[in-house]
């Protein structure tokens, strides 16, 4: 299942007032281990709570590579 699939199911649990741990047990039962982490459903239901229902990622910061010349 796509990420976006998945979001979709998150914004629908959090709309029925479900907790985010309970949601990411619920979906592991059904999808499999490894199909999401506890951590990332936290992280989109705090965003949700924020007032932002928008299932598109945002642009994470991510370090530049670096060259060591040494």
């Amino acid at each position: 299942m796509s990420n976006r699939n998945f979001r979709r199911i998150y914004l629908y649990e959090f709309k029925l007032g479900r907790a985010a741990a309970q949601t990411a047990r619920n979906i592991i039962e059904v999808w499999g281990q490894g199909s999401v982490n506890e951590c990332t459903v936290q992280r989109w239901f705090q965003k949700f709570r924020a007032g932002n229902t928008s299932l598109e990622d945002e642009p994470h910061g991510s370090r530049l590579p670096t060259l060591d010349n040494d």
